[in-house]
Protein backbone atom coordinates (compact mmCIF):
# COMPACT_ATOMS: atom_id res chain seq x y z
CA UNK A 1 0.00 0.00 0.00
CA UNK A 2 2.61 2.44 0.74
CA UNK A 3 4.63 1.24 -2.53
CA UNK A 4 1.69 2.30 -4.45
CA UNK A 5 0.94 5.39 -2.51
CA UNK A 6 4.57 6.46 -3.01
CA UNK A 7 4.60 5.65 -6.64
CA UNK A 8 1.15 7.72 -6.93
CA UNK A 9 2.39 10.93 -5.69
CA UNK A 10 5.93 10.46 -7.93
CA UNK A 11 3.58 10.00 -10.48
CA UNK A 12 0.77 13.19 -9.61
CA UNK A 13 4.05 15.30 -9.12
CA UNK A 14 5.62 14.54 -12.42
CA UNK A 15 2.41 14.76 -14.17
CA UNK A 16 1.64 18.59 -12.59
CA UNK A 17 5.73 19.66 -12.73
CA UNK A 18 5.15 18.63 -16.84
CA UNK A 19 2.21 20.97 -16.90
CA UNK A 20 3.77 24.32 -15.20
CA UNK A 21 7.10 23.51 -17.47
CA UNK A 22 9.21 22.55 -13.84
CA UNK A 23 8.63 26.06 -12.92
CA UNK A 24 6.39 25.32 -9.50
CA UNK A 25 9.44 25.07 -7.04
CA UNK A 26 6.55 23.11 -4.75
CA UNK A 27 5.45 20.75 -7.06
CA UNK A 28 9.42 20.25 -7.47
CA UNK A 29 10.26 19.15 -4.27
CA UNK A 30 7.34 17.00 -4.17
CA UNK A 31 8.63 14.99 -7.04
CA UNK A 32 11.76 14.84 -5.04
CA UNK A 33 10.49 13.49 -1.76
CA UNK A 34 8.40 11.00 -3.30
CA UNK A 35 11.08 9.42 -5.64
CA UNK A 36 13.60 9.50 -2.78
CA UNK A 37 10.40 7.41 -0.36
CA UNK A 38 9.70 5.03 -3.76
CA UNK A 39 13.05 3.24 -3.66
CA UNK A 40 13.56 2.25 -0.69
CA UNK A 41 9.75 1.25 -0.19
CA UNK A 42 10.23 -0.97 -3.44
CA UNK A 43 13.45 -2.17 -1.69
CA UNK A 44 11.66 -3.36 1.17
CA UNK A 45 8.97 -5.39 -0.51
CA UNK A 46 11.37 -7.63 -2.56
CA UNK A 47 13.39 -7.55 0.53
CA UNK A 48 10.09 -9.55 2.56
CA UNK A 49 8.40 -11.09 -0.58
CA UNK A 50 11.55 -13.00 -1.20
CA UNK A 51 12.09 -13.80 2.77
CA UNK A 52 15.57 -12.08 3.07
CA UNK A 53 14.86 -9.96 5.58
CA UNK A 54 14.56 -12.58 7.95
CA UNK A 55 17.69 -14.18 6.11
CA UNK A 56 19.95 -11.76 5.97
CA UNK A 57 22.16 -10.77 9.35
CA UNK A 58 21.59 -7.07 10.52
CA UNK A 59 19.19 -6.04 7.81
CA UNK A 60 17.63 -3.73 9.91
CA UNK A 61 20.65 -2.15 10.53
CA UNK A 62 20.62 -2.06 6.14
CA UNK A 63 17.23 -0.75 6.47
CA UNK A 64 17.74 2.03 8.39
CA UNK A 65 20.74 2.54 6.68
CA UNK A 66 18.89 2.94 3.36
CA UNK A 67 15.84 5.44 5.35
CA UNK A 68 18.97 7.61 6.40
CA UNK A 69 19.88 8.46 3.40
CA UNK A 70 16.54 9.01 2.07
CA UNK A 71 15.66 11.16 4.74
CA UNK A 72 18.83 13.05 4.39
CA UNK A 73 17.81 13.68 0.52
CA UNK A 74 14.15 14.70 1.58
CA UNK A 75 15.88 16.87 4.10
CA UNK A 76 18.12 18.87 1.62
CA UNK A 77 14.61 18.48 -1.58
CA UNK A 78 12.76 20.70 1.52
CA UNK A 79 15.69 23.13 2.57
CA UNK A 80 18.02 23.47 0.06
CA UNK A 81 17.95 24.36 -4.09
CA UNK A 82 20.81 21.66 -4.94
CA UNK A 83 18.81 18.88 -5.95
CA UNK A 84 17.54 20.11 -9.53
CA UNK A 85 15.75 18.43 -11.31
CA UNK A 86 18.11 18.24 -14.38
CA UNK A 87 19.56 14.80 -14.54
CA UNK A 88 23.46 16.12 -14.74
CA UNK A 89 23.15 18.95 -13.34
CA UNK A 90 22.79 19.58 -9.61
CA UNK A 91 25.84 17.17 -7.48
CA UNK A 92 23.45 16.06 -4.96
CA UNK A 93 20.72 15.01 -7.53
CA UNK A 94 23.09 13.06 -9.58
CA UNK A 95 24.25 10.80 -6.59
CA UNK A 96 20.47 10.67 -5.38
CA UNK A 97 20.20 9.22 -9.28
CA UNK A 98 23.18 6.51 -8.63
CA UNK A 99 22.05 5.59 -4.72
CA UNK A 100 18.69 4.75 -5.77
CA UNK A 101 19.35 3.00 -8.66
CA UNK A 102 21.77 0.88 -6.92
CA UNK A 103 19.01 0.57 -4.14
CA UNK A 104 16.57 -0.43 -7.49
CA UNK A 105 19.56 -2.99 -8.11
CA UNK A 106 19.95 -4.16 -4.92
CA UNK A 107 15.97 -5.22 -5.16
CA UNK A 108 16.57 -7.28 -8.48
CA UNK A 109 19.73 -9.00 -7.35
CA UNK A 110 17.28 -10.21 -4.81
CA UNK A 111 14.67 -11.75 -6.87
CA UNK A 112 17.29 -13.49 -9.18
CA UNK A 113 18.99 -15.27 -5.86
CA UNK A 114 15.53 -16.16 -4.73
CA UNK A 115 14.32 -17.56 -8.13
CA UNK A 116 18.09 -18.83 -8.05
CA UNK A 117 17.58 -21.10 -5.29
CA UNK A 118 14.05 -22.03 -5.65
CA UNK A 119 13.49 -25.36 -5.42
CA UNK A 120 9.60 -24.25 -7.27
CA UNK A 121 9.20 -23.55 -10.85
CA UNK A 122 6.29 -21.01 -10.30
CA UNK A 123 8.82 -18.72 -7.78
CA UNK A 124 11.37 -19.07 -11.31
CA UNK A 125 9.14 -18.60 -13.21
CA UNK A 126 7.87 -15.21 -11.43
CA UNK A 127 11.80 -14.58 -11.05
CA UNK A 128 12.58 -14.34 -14.44
CA UNK A 129 9.30 -12.28 -15.78
CA UNK A 130 9.43 -9.87 -12.81
CA UNK A 131 13.31 -9.38 -13.23
CA UNK A 132 13.51 -9.14 -16.82
CA UNK A 133 11.14 -6.18 -16.77
CA UNK A 134 13.12 -4.43 -14.20
CA UNK A 135 15.98 -4.25 -16.39
CA UNK A 136 13.96 -3.42 -19.64
CA UNK A 137 12.89 -0.33 -16.83
CA UNK A 138 15.60 0.66 -15.80
CA UNK A 139 17.24 0.71 -18.97
CA UNK A 140 14.45 2.47 -20.63
CA UNK A 141 14.61 4.77 -17.83
CA UNK A 142 18.17 6.09 -17.71
CA UNK A 143 18.09 6.16 -21.59
CA UNK A 144 14.75 8.51 -21.35
CA UNK A 145 16.31 10.73 -18.77
CA UNK A 146 19.43 11.26 -20.54
CA UNK A 147 17.90 12.13 -23.55
CA UNK A 148 15.05 14.45 -21.74
CA UNK A 149 17.57 16.36 -19.81
CA UNK A 150 19.85 16.53 -23.58
CA UNK A 151 17.37 18.21 -25.66
CA UNK A 152 14.78 19.43 -22.43
CA UNK A 153 11.52 17.14 -23.10
CA UNK A 154 9.25 16.27 -20.47
CA UNK A 155 10.48 13.96 -17.46
CA UNK A 156 8.37 11.09 -17.68
CA UNK A 157 10.11 8.68 -15.61
CA UNK A 158 6.99 7.76 -13.29
CA UNK A 159 5.13 6.64 -16.35
CA UNK A 160 7.96 4.41 -17.31
CA UNK A 161 7.79 2.55 -14.02
CA UNK A 162 4.52 1.34 -15.24
CA UNK A 163 6.25 -1.21 -17.64
CA UNK A 164 7.84 -2.77 -14.81
CA UNK A 165 4.34 -2.72 -13.31
CA UNK A 166 2.94 -4.31 -16.32
CA UNK A 167 5.38 -7.48 -15.59
CA UNK A 168 4.45 -7.33 -12.28
CA UNK A 169 0.76 -7.87 -12.58
CA UNK A 170 1.58 -10.09 -15.58
CA UNK A 171 3.19 -12.62 -12.92
CA UNK A 172 -0.02 -12.02 -10.87
CA UNK A 173 -2.30 -13.17 -13.68
CA UNK A 174 -0.36 -16.70 -14.66
CA UNK A 175 1.40 -17.29 -12.17
CA UNK A 176 -0.92 -16.72 -8.56
CA UNK A 177 2.23 -14.58 -7.69
CA UNK A 178 1.78 -14.17 -3.63
CA UNK A 179 -1.54 -16.10 -3.90
CA UNK A 180 -3.12 -16.58 -0.80
CA UNK A 181 -4.66 -20.50 -0.67
CA UNK A 182 -7.81 -19.72 1.08
CA UNK A 183 -9.15 -17.40 -1.89
CA UNK A 184 -9.49 -20.63 -4.01
CA UNK A 185 -12.02 -22.23 -1.82
CA UNK A 186 -15.59 -21.02 -0.89
CA UNK A 187 -14.66 -20.49 2.46
CA UNK A 188 -18.80 -20.24 3.23
CA UNK A 189 -19.24 -23.89 2.58
CA UNK A 190 -15.77 -24.85 4.36
CA UNK A 191 -16.83 -22.44 7.12
CA UNK A 192 -19.93 -24.41 7.84
CA UNK A 193 -19.03 -27.92 7.14
CA UNK A 194 -18.88 -30.72 10.58
CA UNK A 195 -15.23 -32.10 9.10
CA UNK A 196 -12.16 -29.80 10.15
CA UNK A 197 -10.37 -28.33 7.60
CA UNK A 198 -7.05 -26.54 8.33
CA UNK A 199 -4.78 -24.91 5.67
CA UNK A 200 -0.80 -24.84 6.37
CA UNK A 201 1.73 -22.95 4.35
CA UNK A 202 5.06 -24.64 3.26
CA UNK A 203 6.26 -23.47 6.86
CA UNK A 204 3.58 -25.60 8.30
CA UNK A 205 2.04 -22.20 9.85
CA UNK A 206 -2.05 -22.11 10.07
CA UNK A 207 -3.25 -20.04 7.43
CA UNK A 208 -6.60 -21.24 8.04
CA UNK A 209 -8.58 -22.96 10.49
CA UNK A 210 -12.73 -23.48 9.63
CA UNK A 211 -15.35 -22.81 12.53
CA UNK A 212 -15.40 -26.73 13.22
CA UNK A 213 -12.04 -26.84 13.74
CA UNK A 214 -12.14 -23.68 15.97
CA UNK A 215 -15.25 -24.76 18.04
CA UNK A 216 -12.94 -28.53 18.37
CA UNK A 217 -9.97 -26.83 20.24
CA UNK A 218 -11.79 -24.03 21.67
CA UNK A 219 -9.41 -21.46 19.96
CA UNK A 220 -10.61 -18.64 17.84
CA UNK A 221 -7.33 -17.07 16.88
CA UNK A 222 -5.01 -19.72 15.83
CA UNK A 223 -3.93 -18.23 12.12
CA UNK A 224 0.08 -17.56 11.55
CA UNK A 225 0.34 -20.67 14.50
CA UNK A 226 2.53 -23.24 14.45
CA UNK A 227 1.03 -26.72 13.65
CA UNK A 228 2.00 -27.81 17.73
CA UNK A 229 -0.40 -25.65 18.76
CA UNK A 230 -3.33 -27.91 17.67
CA UNK A 231 -2.04 -31.26 16.90
CA UNK A 232 -0.15 -33.23 19.56
CA UNK A 233 1.66 -35.48 17.71
CA UNK A 234 3.02 -32.36 15.75
CA UNK A 235 6.83 -34.11 15.61
CA UNK A 236 5.79 -37.62 14.21
CA UNK A 237 3.79 -35.17 11.65
CA UNK A 238 6.52 -33.06 10.33
CA UNK A 239 8.69 -35.30 8.38
CA UNK A 240 5.46 -36.52 6.79
CA UNK A 241 4.50 -32.75 6.04
CA UNK A 242 7.85 -32.62 4.48
CA UNK A 243 7.60 -35.53 2.30
CA UNK A 244 3.97 -34.29 0.95
CA UNK A 245 6.44 -30.93 0.43
CA UNK A 246 9.28 -33.01 -1.65
CA UNK A 247 6.42 -34.38 -3.76
CA UNK A 248 7.24 -37.85 -2.44
CA UNK A 249 3.48 -39.02 -2.26
CA UNK A 250 0.75 -37.09 -2.56
CA UNK A 251 -1.44 -37.99 0.70
CA UNK A 252 -1.21 -39.81 3.67
CA UNK A 253 -3.85 -40.19 6.65
CA UNK A 254 -3.66 -40.96 10.72
CA UNK A 255 -4.77 -40.85 13.77
CA UNK A 256 -3.99 -37.61 15.91
CA UNK A 257 -4.88 -35.99 18.64
CA UNK A 258 -5.98 -32.54 18.16
CA UNK A 259 -5.36 -30.34 21.45
CA UNK A 260 -8.61 -28.30 23.42
CA UNK A 261 -7.46 -25.19 25.27
CA UNK A 262 -3.68 -26.28 24.08
CA UNK A 263 -4.10 -29.62 26.60
CA UNK A 264 -7.16 -31.77 26.75
CA UNK A 265 -6.76 -34.80 23.61
CA UNK A 266 -9.33 -35.17 21.20
CA UNK A 267 -8.80 -38.08 18.95
CA UNK A 268 -9.18 -37.42 15.15
CA UNK A 269 -9.02 -39.39 12.10
CA UNK A 270 -7.25 -36.71 9.77
CA UNK A 271 -5.89 -36.77 5.74
CA UNK A 272 -3.21 -34.81 5.07
CA UNK A 273 -2.67 -33.41 1.13
CA UNK A 274 -0.30 -31.23 -0.56
CA UNK A 275 -2.09 -27.98 -2.48
CA UNK A 276 -0.90 -28.09 -5.64
CA UNK A 277 -0.33 -25.27 -8.23
CA UNK A 278 -0.15 -25.75 -12.12
CA UNK A 279 3.19 -26.24 -11.96
CA UNK A 280 2.54 -28.91 -9.77
CA UNK A 281 4.26 -27.15 -7.26
CA UNK A 282 3.30 -27.30 -3.67
CA UNK A 283 1.65 -24.42 -2.31
CA UNK A 284 0.37 -25.13 1.05
CA UNK A 285 -0.54 -28.52 3.07
CA UNK A 286 -4.76 -29.24 3.37
CA UNK A 287 -5.80 -31.13 6.20
CA UNK A 288 -9.67 -32.60 6.56
CA UNK A 289 -10.18 -34.58 10.00
CA UNK A 290 -13.11 -36.41 11.79
CA UNK A 291 -13.55 -36.07 15.43
CA UNK A 292 -13.52 -39.30 16.78
CA UNK A 293 -15.71 -39.60 19.96
CA UNK A 294 -15.14 -41.67 22.92
CA UNK A 295 -12.21 -43.69 21.29
CA UNK A 296 -9.72 -44.82 24.46
CA UNK A 297 -6.62 -44.95 22.01
CA UNK A 298 -4.47 -45.48 24.79
CA UNK A 299 -6.24 -48.79 26.14
CA UNK A 300 -4.01 -51.00 24.08
CA UNK A 301 -0.81 -48.49 23.52
CA UNK A 302 -0.09 -49.29 28.15
CA UNK A 303 1.39 -52.90 26.38
CA UNK A 304 3.37 -51.78 23.26
CA UNK A 305 7.12 -50.20 23.73
CA UNK A 306 8.72 -47.32 21.53
CA UNK A 307 10.53 -49.22 19.54
CA UNK A 308 7.65 -51.68 18.90
CA UNK A 309 5.05 -49.37 17.80
CA UNK A 310 7.81 -48.07 15.11
CA UNK A 311 8.22 -51.52 14.02
CA UNK A 312 4.47 -51.69 13.94
CA UNK A 313 4.47 -48.56 11.94
CA UNK A 314 6.96 -50.67 8.87
CA UNK A 315 4.65 -53.86 9.12
CA UNK A 316 1.72 -51.42 8.35
CA UNK A 317 3.33 -49.36 6.01
CA UNK A 318 4.32 -52.77 3.95
CA UNK A 319 8.05 -52.84 4.48
CA UNK A 320 9.99 -56.54 4.47
CA UNK A 321 11.69 -57.71 7.15
CA UNK A 322 15.15 -56.68 5.80
CA UNK A 323 14.00 -53.46 4.77
CA UNK A 324 12.77 -52.80 8.34
CA UNK A 325 16.28 -54.09 10.02
CA UNK A 326 18.05 -51.69 7.72
CA UNK A 327 15.94 -48.81 7.98
CA UNK A 328 16.23 -49.34 12.22
CA UNK A 329 19.61 -50.41 12.13
CA UNK A 330 18.91 -53.74 14.05
CA UNK A 331 19.78 -57.31 12.52
CA UNK A 332 16.91 -59.29 11.44
CA UNK A 333 17.30 -61.54 14.11
CA UNK A 334 16.71 -58.85 16.83
CA UNK A 335 13.74 -57.46 14.62
CA UNK A 336 11.93 -60.98 14.46
CA UNK A 337 12.20 -61.13 18.26
CA UNK A 338 10.59 -57.78 18.16
CA UNK A 339 7.97 -59.03 16.04
CA UNK A 340 7.28 -62.36 18.18
CA UNK A 341 7.07 -59.94 21.34
CA UNK A 342 4.40 -57.88 19.63
CA UNK A 343 2.92 -61.15 18.07
CA UNK A 344 2.21 -62.77 21.77
CA UNK A 345 1.25 -59.35 23.40
CA UNK A 346 -1.79 -59.06 20.71
CA UNK A 347 -2.34 -62.73 20.18
CA UNK A 348 -2.28 -62.88 16.75
CA UNK A 349 0.45 -64.64 14.35
CA UNK A 350 0.80 -62.78 11.36
CA UNK A 351 0.60 -59.04 9.40
CA UNK A 352 -2.74 -59.74 7.82
CA UNK A 353 -4.37 -60.27 11.78
CA UNK A 354 -2.07 -57.57 12.98
CA UNK A 355 -3.80 -54.99 10.30
CA UNK A 356 -7.11 -56.70 11.22
CA UNK A 357 -6.58 -56.37 14.86
CA UNK A 358 -5.41 -52.73 14.34
CA UNK A 359 -8.95 -52.03 12.47
CA UNK A 360 -11.20 -53.60 14.78
CA UNK A 361 -9.92 -52.05 17.78
CA UNK A 362 -10.19 -48.78 15.38
CA UNK A 363 -6.75 -47.69 15.40
CA UNK A 364 -5.95 -47.43 11.40
CA UNK A 365 -7.44 -43.97 10.16
CA UNK A 366 -10.63 -44.41 7.75
CA UNK A 367 -9.22 -42.13 5.18
CA UNK A 368 -8.02 -43.65 1.52
CA UNK A 369 -4.65 -41.98 1.22
CA UNK A 370 -1.49 -42.86 -0.48
CA UNK A 371 0.00 -43.47 2.56
CA UNK A 372 -1.27 -44.71 6.38
CA UNK A 373 0.40 -42.99 9.34
CA UNK A 374 0.13 -45.13 12.24
CA UNK A 375 0.77 -42.75 15.25
CA UNK A 376 1.50 -44.86 18.56
CA UNK A 377 1.58 -42.69 21.50
CA UNK A 378 3.46 -44.42 24.45
CA UNK A 379 3.55 -44.03 28.16
CA UNK A 380 6.99 -43.19 27.55
CA UNK A 381 5.31 -39.73 25.63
Amino acid sequence: MYLCLAFFLWSLAYLLLNITSGNNEIINKAANISRFIYAPLLFRFFMIFTGYHKKIKNYYLYNALIWLITLFYIFYSIFDDKTETHYFTGYLNLFSHIIFNIINLCGVASLIFWGKFSKLKREKRQSHIIIFGAILTITITIISDYISDSINLPVITPALVLIWFFFIFYAIITNQFMAFIPTYINQDIIDNINELIILLDNNKKIIYANNRTKSIINEEDIEDSDISAVIYEHAKIYPEIDKLLENKFRTFSCRVNFLMNKKSKIPVDAIFSAAKDKYSDPMGILIIGNELKGLNQLKLLFKITAREAEIIQELVDGFTNPNIAKHMGISENTLKRHIANIYLKLDIRNRVELLNFLKDLNLVPGFKAERTLLILNNKEE
